[in-house]
């Protein structure tokens, strides 16, 4: 999907808002099904994703390479399939994820939702006073109000899916990347909070704020 010529200034598109995709790109969770499931990146290369204690590279359509940089990521729990295949579990240690890591993927995350309801609603709505908190969040002109969601444990899938409803008050989207499902709020209200739906030991809060 992409929104038509006009609706996002190019000084602001490759300047400000260039970086945000890379921010998601690079997100760990993302980077490591990038690697598994897309066969080249958007400028045709091949994935690769780099951990505290290896790097993944795709080298062909059925092959990945993995080096290790230390023990701790070795292979463990080898078991046969048959015909030569085998099940086997890696452990990853990824980076430690700083707020301003996190204020920077929601940045990438609100750009996403604004651009769905700019192509659902037209440009008028995705410009109108309501979501004015939301742009500026998005160019990195101040904080959000509000929390986002991570669900913990996804399962993986080739493409994405996106989905949004706009209340009365609030405009609730659900990004679905690779299997990797955000829940935020493009609106400041209401506060996205653990209820009886979105409980804690599914899905990682995460702060907008300072």
């Amino acid at each position: 999907m992409v929104l038509p010529k006009g609706y996002v200034c190019d000084k602001c598109n490759n300047g400000v808002l260039s970086q945000l995709d890379t921010a998601l790109i690079k997100f760990e969770p993302v980077a490591f099904l990038q690697v598994h499931l897309v066969p080249h990146t958007k400028n045709g290369s091949l994935p690769k994703a780099n951990f505290q204690n290896m790097t993944m590279e795709r080298t062909s359509h059925n092959h990945i390479k993995i080096v290790l940089k230390d023990e701790s990521g070795g292979i463990q729990n080898k078991a046969p399939l048959g015909d030569d295949w085998y099940s086997f579990s890696m452990n990853i240690r990824g980076k430690s994820v700083t707020q301003k890591f996190i204020k920077m993927l929601g940045r990438a995350l609100f750009k996403i939702a604004l651009g769905i309801v700019a192509l659902s609603q037209g440009r008028e709505q995705a410009c109108s006073a309501r979501y004015d908190s939301a742009r500026k969040f998005i160019l990195g002109e101040g904080d959000f109000n509000n929390n986002f969601f991570i669900q913990n444990n996804g399962k993986p899938h080739a493409g994405g899916r996106i989905s949004y409803k706009d209340f009365e008050e609030g405009t609730m989207v659900a990004i679905d990347i690779m299997g990797i499902i955000f829940l935020l709020n493009l609106e400041e209200k209401p506060t996205l909070e653990f209820n009886e739906n979105i409980k804690s030991n599914e899905y990682l809060l995460c702060s907008l704020r300072g």
